[in-house]
């Protein structure tokens, strides 16, 4: 095998994709929103919840980030860059692009050696429409549909074009907590020998609680999951955690950390990445 040349095309690829989502990114936003009073930062990184709030019109939302999971001290897998881009359209409407970067899959084998899969992750696009603005205890809400796209490395992502939809929910306990859950469903296409065409379905939830700690830092907690829907499949529970720092007004820093709860999920997980918004 040449590896220069396997990394080149690895590369080229990363390249490529990101040269799409930057694109579609620009070519969705609106008129331009300098000048006007910048609205607060609301992210839907680095937990697994996303926020029931849109990105405002004439605004661009990247939120990027590193992640690493393990799972049965037998899989590991890092991942990045994550990339999102939050575009605000209308009032209440955002377009959404995702690319799930470039991932390393080891896989240790009885023997003590190692298998790696090495190459890039798929393509997503959505839409989130925040239908009800809350106050209070009243809720924010917002439906999100997302198609991931079968564009990553083979056995790095879906074999063909995977939906998913969920309800979004947040509410303000006080001026120092907030609330935030989501519910939905995804479905995952699989190949394998036996069914090749094999597509399994999963209810998604989370439920989210952040802590204002000062002006500029916040914490959370988080349980989430997934329960299945088809007889293919197994319940995954797990909880995490973690910080998010508003450097500047349109950019945030965040880390968490989270474990696995039952066996079929990730033993523990970590990530880390950034949130960085510009008008246009």
């Amino acid at each position: 095998m040449d590896v220069p040349s396997a990394a080149a095309r690895l590369l080229g690829r990363v390249r490529l994709q990101l040269f799409v989502l930057s694109g579609l990114a620009i070519a969705a936003v609106p008129e331009s929103a300098a000048g006007q009073q910048q609205p607060p930062l609301v992210s839907d990184r680095p937990d697994e919840t996303e926020s029931a709030l849109s990105v405002a019109p004439g605004y661009v939302q990247f939120e990027l980030g590193y992640s690493y999971v393990q799972l049965d001290g037998r899989v590991e897998q890092h991942q990045a860059p994550e990339a999102l881009a939050r575009i605000g359209v209308v009032a209440g409407w955002e377009a959404r692009f995702g690319f799930k970067g470039w991932r390393s899959r080891e896989v240790l084998d009885p023997a003590g050696g190692t298998q790696t899969i090495t190459g890039v992750g798929p393509l997503a696009a959505g839409v989130k429409w925040q239908f009800r603005s809350g106050e209070g205890f009243s809720p924010d809400l917002a439906l999100l549909g997302e198609l991931n796209l079968p564009t990553a490395t083979e056995g790095l992502g879906p074999e063909r074009v995977d939906p998913s939809i969920r309800l979004a929910a947040g509410h303000e306990l006080s001026e120092a907590i907030g609330m935030s859950y989501n519910l939905g469903v995804r479905w995952l296409s699989e190949q394998s020998p036996e069914a090749p065409r094999l597509t399994r379905t999963q209810l998604l939830y989370s439920l989210a609680f952040g802590f204002a700690l000062a002006q500029r830092a916040g914490i959370f907690a988080e349980a989430f999951g997934t329960l299945p829907l088809t007889e293919e499949g197994l319940s995954e529970h797990l909880i995490d955690g973690g910080l998010t720092y508003l450097l500047l007004s349109n950019l945030q820093l965040d880390v968490k950390a989270g474990i696995g709860l039952v066996d079929a999920a990730d033993d523990w997980l970590f990530g880390a990445g950034l949130v960085w918004r510009v008008p246009r």
